[in-house]
């Protein structure tokens, strides 16, 4: 009798139990899964806003170190005219200092400018491989999916660009277009300017511009100032903005990885997350440094 008991008591469990079981755990993951994601999204969201507020103080930092001489998105700096120990590189090259990698900027010292836009002299320069291939953590969104990949010649290269974030040329000028002053060149205010913004790390667009500026003057195309979210296709740096922006493949756009909106690193060393429904007229004028716009009450 206490045989057949224990014998009773031990039994495996059925075909039907373990189905149940199954399925019970099924729902439990697929109920859990979405609040593990806005979990993780959340989290990604804040370490890139977190990034862009580096930048921004850095930018600052940097100008007012240089009696509030921007450096421009691509360009000599900070000497305008071909000088010892000047950098040719992009602004997020230039500030490196200023973001506890000077180190790495150090390393970039060549006897002569590799570019020869810095005539003969010693030169900062992480054009053509000059640079130890070393990336910066800072520069990339944790949300960025072509942060990782390799397929492409100037992937998050210093030859090109940093990564997951772009700066506004509108508010950064190329180097023959002269330099602004910090903060006396953003005349509609430092807090009602956008720098910086996320874009993604690798697009099809140009390397020169694709990979660094965005709001480049002259491309006649309002919508290729605008942003794109997601979803989109993996290194693709333009879209569809709707029936009013509607526009060619754009290479130049801020575009999101994250839900509803897009990181933003503002003059005044603030980040703002601007929702997807902003409008048009309150983004572009948010670019502008100096046209005089009233922001709308999107912003």
């Amino acid at each position: 009798m206490l045989a057949l008991r224990f014998f009773r008591a031990s039994r495996g469990f059925t075909l039907i139990e373990l189905l149940v079981v199954i399925a019970i755990i099924a729902i439990l993951i697929g109920l859990l899964l979405p609040a593990v994601q806005k979990v993780r999204e959340a989290a990604n969201r804040a370490q890139c806003q977190n990034n862009l507020k580096q930048i921004s103080l850095a930018l600052i930092n940097c100008a007012d170190t240089h009696q509030g001489l921007l450096p421009g998105v691509n360009g000599l700096y900070p000497i305008p005219t071909p000088s010892p120990n000047n950098s040719y590189a992009t602004v997020f090259f230039q500030i490196l200092p200023y973001m506890e990698q000077q180190n790495f900027y150090n390393a970039c010292l060549k006897p002569t400018d590799p570019t020869g836009q810095n005539g003969n002299n010693p030169t900062y320069s992480p054009y053509w491989n000059q640079c130890p291939n070393t990336g910066v953590k800072t520069y990339v969104c944790p949300s960025d999916a072509t942060a990782n990949l390799t397929n492409g010649p100037w992937y998050i290269s210093w030859n090109a660009g940093p990564g997951s974030y772009g700066a506004n040329q509108l508010a950064m000028p190329f180097e023959w277009n002269g330099h602004y002053r910090y903060p006396a060149s953003i005349v509609d205010g430092t807090s009602n300017t956008i720098f910086f913004a996320d874009k993604q790390a690798i697009c099809n667009g140009p390397w020169w511009e694709s990979q660094i500026a965005f709001a480049v003057p002259g491309w006649n195309i309002p919508a290729e100032w605008y942003f794109v979210i997601q979803p989109m296709p993996v290194g693709y740096c333009g879209g569809n903005h709707g029936p009013t922006y509607n526009s060619e493949p754009i290479q130049h756009s801020p575009s999101s990885w994250h839900t509803g909106g897009i990181n933003v690193g503002i003059g005044d060393g603030s980040v703002r997350f601007v929702p997807q429904g902003m409008s048009l007229t309150t983004w572009l004028a948010a670019l502008t440094p100096a046209g005089g716009e009233v922001l709308g009450a999107d912003w």
